[in-house]
């Protein structure tokens, strides 16, 4: 969204607000309306804190803050959130960790390929260069066939 992102002017934030503020959103933008209220809420918020107080001024009364309890509500939430963000940091941790076992796995069995392809390999190799043997042999067999047709051919 343009507005998340940061992309949008004043006056386009101002629509924005506007629009929210009016009540007539549609299903899939409630998230955001809840958002952009409590965006409209927190500007009206003011605080009775003084410069005084703030800078430790000799005479200045001692202060305490009262926070609404809506603040410690959205404490409590993102108490929460971070909590859920722990857990899922963590799950991602083992998962990740678990991933390379299984990476040094795939890699031990694309290794394991490579071994046998290349003993198959080799022994193709060698029975290639027996065949060239027996071809040979096949093609002297083949000629003592024939010699032996011919001769019997002349005995008749």
């Amino acid at each position: 969204m343009k507005y998340e992102e940061g992309e949008t002017s004043l006056e386009e934030e101002r629509q924005l607000e506007a629009f929210f503020a009016a009540g007539n959103v549609p299903e899939h933008l409630k998230a955001s309306q809840a958002m952009f209220g409590f965006i409209a809420d927190e500007k009206n918020e003011t605080s009775s804190l003084t410069f005084e107080a703030i800078a430790g001024h000799p005479n200045a009364a001692p202060m305490t803050i009262n926070f609404p309890a809506r603040r410690q509500y959205f404490r409590m939430v993102a108490g929460v959130a971070a909590a859920l963000a722990v857990v899922a940091g963590s799950f991602f941790v083992m998962k990740h960790s678990a991933g390379t076992d299984e990476t040094k796995k795939t890699r031990e069995e694309q290794l394991a390929y490579q071994q046998t392809k290349q003993a198959l390999w080799l022994i193709s190799n060698k029975l290639n260069k027996g065949n060239k043997h027996i071809a040979s042999l096949a093609r002297l067999s083949e000629a003592e066939t024939r010699i032996g047709l011919t001769q019997n051919q002349n005995d008749k």
